[in-house]
């Protein structure tokens, strides 16, 4: 897949409790958007779903040619809110898993892109993997007795997490995971400030996502990967894991990969290919698998036809794919309608419910903005501070496109950090000289 039909769908996608995995909102394991393209012999799809009444971004991954239901991988990502969130390299390698047969879906998690709500580091977000596990059991073309899981760094613990207490899932792979957060905050001290404020640093929270403390409960066979190079997470976390798990009575095998770092940068394929064969090993169904009449898009039922959802709309203007939102727009989309979206760099990263222009604004989706205006987006009153947020990233064609659009910019004073300010003065101390010209241009003060 080339980098810009890849950066297109990646697109297309900001006091804290212990961990709650009691997923039972209403709706919850819901696809409620969907965009997708081919890449060869495989479609990926950028989709939202429901976790906790949340909107959670991800994606899935599957062979174009679907004539049989398939295993399905949910893949758990690393890092936190924005950053490690699934993008160009991770796709890469999860399409080399679908070429291999596997119906893939991999959830950016609350507070990460596109998603509602707050990263938790294995407290509720655990949700978000455990609901997704119920979103590939939905699938037409998924066959639900044959799912797997496979977790990276931080997504080694979500994966442990939630493999504990159950059974549906036939195996799972954890690559250079993080088993012990207390070794983790022993290793690398510099983590502590963001462990304290995702997680907390209490007994009960370090336990709470340490699966050494609670390997006994694990029954799902697992395969642990590690680079004895690793300065992200020592390898000495999967040692300790693989030796709780065996210790129980589990069953365990551990793969060291000499001279490899965290990433694992020089055996991406020799990794997916250990994974594909253990999950092969667990895979006790006729290589056949069961019939399906030829399968369509994974979109296929959602886009097209129903009520016109925020969510869809969400997608459609994240993703700064104009033409799926004219599309909605066709079908009765209120451009003036308040979605919800985040982004880590404007209000904190809260979750902010805004019409979509405003996301538009803050994601510098030109195309997006230049739509909704053309479908009469308002620009006054509230909307007017979408300037604010275009001046802020210094989105230039944003903010010709508001003015055009007749955004009124004189006395207004909306856009302080901690007190108030013009767009104008915001412009200024960014360095933001273009926009400072157009902004005087219109009688900005």
């Amino acid at each position: 897949m080339s980098s810009l039909a890849r950066r297109t769908i990646l697109a297309a996608s900001i006091a804290i409790a212990v961990p709650v995995h009691d997923a039972h909102a209403q709706g919850d394991g819901s696809l409620t958007a969907c965009t997708s393209q081919r890449s060869g012999d495989v479609e990926i799809a950028s989709i939202a779903y429901r976790s906790d009444g949340l909107r959670i971004a991800g994606y899935i991954l599957s062979p174009v040619r679907v004539d049989r239901k398939l295993p399905a991988m949910i893949y758990n990502r690393g890092g936190n809110r924005h950053f490690g969130a699934v993008g160009n390299r991770i796709l890469s390698f999860l399409e080399e898993f679908a070429r291999s047969g596997y119906v893939v879906l991999a959830s950016q998690y609350r507070g990460g892109p596109g998603s509602e709500g707050r990263d938790e580091r294995g407290g509720a977000d655990v949700n978000d993997v455990l609901n997704i596990v119920k979103l590939a059991s939905s699938l037409d073309r998924v066959d639900g007795g044959r799912l797997f899981m496979y977790g990276q760094s931080r997504g080694g613990m979500m994966t442990y997490i939630a493999l504990r207490g159950r059974r549906d899932i036939r195996a799972a792979v954890v690559a250079a995971g993080v088993s012990d957060v207390r070794m983790s905050l022993r290793d690398r001290p510099d983590l502590r400030p963001l462990i304290r404020r995702l997680s907390g640093v209490d007994e009960r929270s370090l336990s709470a996502r340490s699966a050494v403390d609670w390997a006994d409960e694990i029954d799902v066979p697992l395969l642990l990967m590690h680079g004895d190079l690793d300065r992200k997470v020592s390898i000495e976390q999967s040692r300790t894991m693989a030796a709780k798990l065996k210790s129980a009575g589990k069953r365990v095998k551990l793969e060291v990969f000499p001279g490899e770092n965290h990433g694992f940068t020089r055996s991406r394929d020799e990794v997916r290919r250990s994974a594909i064969e253990w999950f092969e090993e667990h895979d006790r169904a006729p290589a056949t698998g069961s019939p399906l009449r030829a399968a369509g898009s994974i979109c296929a039922g959602l886009t097209g036809s129903g009520p016109v959802t925020p969510d869809q709309v969400a997608q459609a203007t994240i993703s700064g794919d104009a033409d799926e939102l004219g599309k909605l727009i066709a079908r009765g989309a209120d451009v003036n309608a308040p979605i919800s979206f985040s982004h880590p760099r404007f209000a904190r990263g809260r979750t902010l419910s805004y019409p979509p222009l405003m996301a538009a604004a803050i994601y510098g989706s030109t195309e997006v903005a230049s739509r909704l205006l053309q479908n009469g987006a308002n620009v006054s009153g509230r909307m007017r501070t979408a300037i604010c947020a275009a001046v802020v990233f210094g989105h230039v064609e944003i903010v010709h496109l508001l003015l055009q659009a007749g955004l009124d910019v004189r006395g207004y004073s909306r856009c302080g950090r901690g007190r108030n300010a013009s767009p104008l003065e915001r412009a200024e101390r960014l360095g933001h000289d273009e926009i400072a010209r157009m902004l005087r241009e219109a009688g900005a003060e």
